[in-house]
């Protein structure tokens, strides 16, 4: 008495979220009565059921519910067509038609149940041939009817023999002398009737399929409570063992730390988006074959995966930020960092189900996801700088397009950007710090370095000079006094026309030298100088307002040296480098504004610049995450991976040796 097969090729287990060794009188009564009729009518609607044994193993009384439900779909419109053994009379009068096959194949009859007792009794001249019900109870015997096709003959000593007494061949013989020219065809010209029945709109089936879902995971109290403790535990383990102390006191500008608790929080996002839908598709793929037939939308299909499975991250990043944040004391980002691991976790999610939907096993799920992960630790630009990269691949102007391809990249940079910039106590100081950041590099580094190139054109105008070097530094000093000029607030070289290799002489030389030392100079020291003011008076005001003390504690609380030293490549040699003749700032990336029209930048760029418009880098980069996330959404609908798979599968790749 209990659920051990799929009955009317209906996944029980998964509509009903009921386990093997569930009774059968708790799914046939009340709500999970409601909940087969829901599966059966909305989901699966064949105009034609093939039941095997359905009654097996039951008992009499859940064996005739049973067979009631299927009598109910009759009524309804459909064929169904069911084998069973030893029905009891109940059972055996609900049926319309009685298909009766003898060893062999034959078939011995086809026609009313009832009436082929009275027919198989009648040809084996049996006494009372004319009864097929008990006279007193009404009950008919369907046992009867196999007892007489396999009735054996009798030996001379009165025992049963092995030899029956009528063989198939000649049972069917009677079949076709009686039974076949009674059957008459049935006109298929005529409009079958309207069915009632229709597969339900896409709305409807998101419904089914989301609730099925989330009812299969519910079941599983193991799995419910991983998925929910998984992200707060390892959120604490990082957390902790990130929190670095240089005394008794806990203090978050001295953690040196923060940044790789960043970077593993992106990869946790990515593992775990990864983890909770690698198996989404793949493990339904039987449910999948056997409602193929239906056509049902695969649109809602995916959607309902796609919902559950946001919904999921959406809560995991939660419960992770708030654990992490906690404990190593990162305030006033919780809703920002929040937003940027749920959508790469998104993005690994929407990932995971192509995979899921496009792989054959779990197996070969296994042995892909660390060809993915690897990818996003080695080119996030954390672990090896975008400038380290082998040179074939990098660039030193932009992020490489191959790290423009990674979610790390994106979510990593969203995170330290608006740690260092956007946090309570920096954002004050901010647009101050840019212009002090421009003015120095300016005057300490690009000034000096554009001397130096003049002085080399200088010393090798004449005859006997490389000329090619003369041609080469006058393009690049053309190209970045042109740069200097383009600055709104400064006057550009008035012989900027003659800064080539055929017009430049020492005259303009000169010219030149004096524009970049007495007037570029002293126009960028003038900013450093306001800008300097600036702060200061706003440092003032806050002290003013809240003290001193509170204006330290709030610059611990939320500015980390060392991120910060990060994203402003405070530790770095190189503050400038020549890139094919041109001038490439690697000093303060954080305060640089990108040159790209079309949204590529430097790593830490605080702004991208997209259609001549400047945003945020956080909004930017939630928006390329966004845009992954939907490629993929488009190539799992489309089911491309799949496609391209069995594409590859069905070219018969031999070995070559």
């Amino acid at each position: 008495e209990t659920v051990k097969t799929i009955m009317i090729e209906l996944n029980l287990l998964e509509i009903q979220n009921l386990k093997v060794g569930t009774p059968l009188n708790k799914f046939i009564s009340g709500g999970q009565r409601k909940r087969l009729n829901i599966g059966l009518e909305l989901m699966r609607e064949p105009g034609i059921l093939f039941i095997d044994e359905p009654t097996s193993g039951l008992s009499s009384m859940d064996a005739e519910n049973v067979i009631r439900l299927l009598k109910e779909q009759t009524v309804k419109g459909k064929l169904v067509i069911a084998n069973i053994h030893q029905p009891n009379s109940n059972i055996f009068k609900m049926f319309d038609k009685l298909w009766v096959l003898d060893k062999g194949g034959f078939p011995v009859y086809a026609g009313n149940p009832v009436d082929a007792i009275l027919y198989f009794k009648k040809l084996s001249s049996y006494a009372e041939a004319s009864e097929a019900e008990c006279s007193s109870c009404g009950h008919v015997n369907p046992d009867q009817i196999l007892e007489i096709v396999e009735a054996k003959l009798v030996d001379e000593q009165g025992k049963y023999s092995l030899e029956r007494k009528i063989t198939p061949e000649t049972w069917y013989e009677h079949y076709q002398e009686n039974i076949v020219p009674k059957i008459r065809m049935k006109e298929t010209k005529k409009i079958l009737p309207a069915s009632s029945f229709r597969i339900p709109d896409v709305n409807v089936q998101f419904k089914v399929f989301f609730l099925r879902n989330i009812l299969s995971k519910l079941s599983n109290r193991q799995y419910v409570l991983l998925n929910l403790l998984e992200a707060p535990i390892l959120a604490f383990i990082l957390a902790f063992l990130t929190k670095y102390m240089s005394g008794d006191e806990y203090i978050f500008s001295e953690n040196k730390n923060i940044s790789v608790y960043l970077f593993m929080s992106v990869i946790v996002a990515i593992f775990m988006g990864m983890i909770v839908s690698a198996e989404e598709i793949i493990k339904d793929r039987k449910v999948l074959h056997r409602e193929a037939f239906l056509n049902l939308s695969w649109f809602s299909y995916i959607n309902s995966k796609i919902t559950y499975l946001f919904l999921l991250s959406a809560i995991q990043m939660l419960l992770y930020v708030l654990v992490g944040n906690w404990i190593l004391g990162i305030k006033g980002m919780t809703l920002h960092y929040w937003l940027i691991l749920f959508s790469t976790a998104a993005c690994a999610n929407m990932l995971g189900l192509n995979i899921s939907s496009g792989m054959n096993s779990m197996v070969n799920i296994y042995i892909i996801i660390p060809l993915i992960l690897i990818p996003q630790l080695l080119l996030s630009g954390v672990t090896v700088k975008f400038d380290d990269l082998h040179k074939s691949m990098t660039s030193k102007v932009y992020v490489p397009v191959v790290g423009d391809l990674m979610f790390s990249r994106w979510a990593y940079e969203a995170l330290a950007v608006e740690q260092s910039r956007n946090n309570r106590y920096d954002k004050n100081f901010y647009a101050f710090d840019q212009k002090i950041s421009e003015a120095r590099f300016t005057n300490s580094f690009l000034i000096l370095r554009l001397i130096n190139k003049l002085e080399e054109v200088n010393r090798n105008l004449g005859v006997e000079g490389d000329q090619d070097v003369v041609k080469k530094n006058l393009e690049m000093l053309a190209h970045e006094v042109g740069k200097i000029g383009d600055h709104p607030d400064i006057f550009e070289f008035e012989h900027q026309a003659r800064l080539n290799y055929n017009d430049f002489d020492e005259e303009y030389s000169t010219e030149l030298e004096h524009w970049l030392i007495d007037y570029i100079r002293v126009q960028y020291k003038d900013v450093s100088l306001e800008a300097q003011a600036g702060k200061e008076e706003v440092i003032k005001r806050m002290e003013d307002s809240m003290g001193s003390d509170a204006m330290f504690s709030l610059r611990q609380d939320y500015h980390n040296n060392q991120l910060f030293d990060q994203v402003t490549n405070r530790l770095g040699v190189e503050k400038i480098l020549e890139v094919s003749n041109r001038l490439v700032q690697k000093s303060d990336p954080i305060y640089m504004l990108p040159k790209s029209n079309w949204g590529r930048a430097h790593y830490y760029a605080p702004f991208k610049l997209f259609n001549g418009e400047l945003t945020d880098t956080k909004w930017f980069n939630l928006t390329m995450l966004l845009g992954f996330s939907f490629v993929l959404y488009i190539t799992l609908l489309i089911d491309l991976l799949r496609l391209v798979i069995t594409k590859l599968n069905s070219l018969k790749i031999r070995k070559l040796f």
